[in-house]
């Protein structure tokens, strides 16, 4: 499945990801802050499960823009690093 090319390219990206300074712009900044507020802001009581899967388990909730949007949400626990993960 991983070629060697493969697993030496995730080892750098790891090693780049533990290196590089975790810094964002002003702006990126505040666009972050405006996503975290608004989708961390939605009650517990709006979100509608979609399956029922014991590991990974779906739910969505409709935004309220009336435009139909909605949103989606997976949790579950993946046994590795986050720098491995976003490089995968």
């Amino acid at each position: 499945m991983w070629t060697e090319r493969d697993k030496l390219w995730l080892d750098e990206f790891e090693a780049n990801v533990k290196d590089s300074s975790n810094t964002a712009t002003e702006a990126e900044a505040d666009i972050l802050a405006t996503v975290q507020e608004e989708l961390g802001n939605i009650p517990q009581s709006s979100w509608t499960s979609i399956d029922d899967d014991l590991f990974f388990p779906k739910d969505k909730a409709q935004l309220a823009d009336g435009e139909g949007k909605g949103i989606g949400r997976c949790m579950g626990t993946v046994q590795t690093l986050p720098e491995r993960l976003l490089g995968w």
